[in-house]
């Protein structure tokens, strides 16, 4: 009986259909691209970052370290590691700047000089604190416009297409304050699950020095497994305008009833990322063909990003439709059971 009222619901989207309709909305709804593309025109033509000056101190006081212990032997090897540490550096130069979590196709890419005539300021990092200070600026600010990219896809998929800015607008604050804490809870899951596994393996490698790497090892994996729990935490913030927790535990659950399928839509979306990365990347940066890379990157990625929108909506549908008839099911056979013992 279960078997013929599962049967009976309507299954959902297969990772095929998915991508399809993923791409088919970002085709007719290209204002969804505008985040990552302003992102990215921002970085090719807005101000660069250099950590030349910030990496040849850290190497100047590491020498001068050597250089105290008197050691002629550790004097050498960290001489001819700087040599080659100012070699690479002097290579790199100058690198857009470090915009992290939204996909973007520039940021930490090594900057080249602009088809047109501008020439974008550099922000010369002096010490290597400022690499920390550049790398928190930029993590913050892509946490920002990760939120507003989500919230507008969100919105999209969530109204089948549909789009009002007043909904958009009002839903903003409450939805950034989630996100927010999101992005705070993030790192504090990260540390518990790191520092017990850290001590274990440092003991681990007191015994046998192989022994630490293999803790650690399953401590990565552990995070990797309780990301992929979570991998649907935003979709369920705002396609069933869940609170932080409830999202968490509607993502457990999407995750846990249908695990292989969630692997391969979200394995299939990184590995078509990378690939098409290296395609846009071709585009050399100093010419005009830059801007069909950016373009056919923030396509690739808000079609990706859309996809797993849809796969959410629709795999959560059928998982409420079936716990639905389950339970209806179940009081059937109650009622039935009831009526029996009934004298």
């Amino acid at each position: 009986m279960i078997s013929r009222v599962i049967s009976t619901l309507t299954p959902p989207v297969g990772i095929i259909q998915s991508l399809g309709q993923g791409f088919d909305i970002v085709s007719r709804k290209p204002y969804l691209l505008l985040i990552p593309l302003l992102v990215d025109l921002f970085l090719w033509a807005g101000p660069r970052i250099n950590y030349t000056p910030a990496i040849a101190s850290n190497i100047a006081q590491i020498q001068a370290t050597a250089a105290e212990t008197g050691d002629e032997t550790l004097i050498q090897s960290w001489d001819q590691l700087a040599a080659v540490s100012q070699e690479m550096i002097d290579e790199i130069g100058d690198q857009y700047l470090p915009v992290a979590f939204l996909p973007t196709l520039l940021a930490d890419e090594i900057a080249h000089d602009l088809p047109f005539n501008h020439t974008p300021s550099v922000w010369m990092v002096a010490r290597p604190v400022g690499v920390l200070g550049a790398r928190l600026e930029g993590a913050l600010a892509g946490l920002a416009a990760l939120g507003l990219y989500m919230l507008l896809i969100g919105e999209v998929i969530r109204q089948s297409g549909k789009f009002n800015v007043l909904d958009v607008l009002r839903r903003m604050p409450a939805f950034l304050l989630q996100f927010a804490g999101l992005a705070l809870l993030l790192p504090v899951v990260v540390l518990i699950v790191l520092v017990p596994f850290g001590l274990l393996a440092l003991v681990a490698a007191l015994l046998v020095p192989w022994l630490g790497l293999v803790v650690m090892l399953g401590a990565l994996l552990l995070l990797s497994w309780m990301s992929l729990y979570g991998v649907f935490v935003l979709h369920g913030m705002l396609i069933n305008r869940r609170n932080l927790f409830l999202a968490i535990w509607d993502s457990v659950r999407i995750v846990q009833w249908n695990l292989g399928p969630t692997v391969t839509m979200v394995l299939g979306a990184l590995l078509l990322y990378s690939l098409t990365n290296l395609v846009w990347l071709l585009a050399d940066t100093s010419t005009w063909m830059a801007l069909f890379g950016m373009i056919g990157h923030a396509f690739v990625a808000t079609g990706l990003v859309t996809a797993t929108f849809v796969f959410f909506k629709d795999y959560h549908r059928y998982w409420r439709e079936m716990r639905e008839l389950l339970l209806a099911e179940l009081d059937r056979k109650q009622s039935i059971a009831n009526q029996a013992n009934t004298p």
